[in-house]
């Protein structure tokens, strides 16, 4: 959405969030291939056999996948911009429910026929649901 790219940056960026430039790993085809193909996190048995292959010692391969496992992860702006998201989603539901209640209160009609009609309509969307899983 265009929300977190127009709102969220210019509001991490006046907090004094900013993303942090990473470090970006040796260039190696046969450790890359093993991280993509297999596993993210390999045991120590794999990582003998990998620095044999590659031609590195034992702590540069570790090295190498702690660094790309951290490369992978998202950056600070990033986490900023998806919960700001969620922040004003539920912001907006809340105030949603709120003006609901409020205009029930307001009306002349029986709350409790309100909530009832909010339970049949919540029961329909489960059975919805329901029905789209099978």
């Amino acid at each position: 959405m265009l929300s977190p790219r127009l709102i969220a940056t210019p509001l991490a960026a006046s907090v004094g969030i900013r993303e942090k430039a990473r470090l970006k790993v040796a260039d190696n085809p046969i450790l890359e291939l093993y991280y993509l193909s297999h596993s993210r996190t390999p045991g120590q048995a794999v990582i003998d056999g990998l620095s044999k292959k590659s031609g590195w010692c034992v702590r540069q391969v570790e090295r190498w996948f702690r660094k790309r496992r951290n490369q992978d992860r998202p950056g600070v702006l990033k986490k900023f911009r998806e919960s700001s998201w969620r922040f004003v989603f539920y912001l907006l539901a809340l105030i949603g429910g709120v003006v609901s209640l409020y205009d029930v209160s307001s009306d002349s009609s029986d709350p409790l026929l309100h909530k009832h009609k909010c339970f049949q309509a919540s029961n329909l969307v489960r059975v919805e649901r329901y029905e789209d899983v099978e």
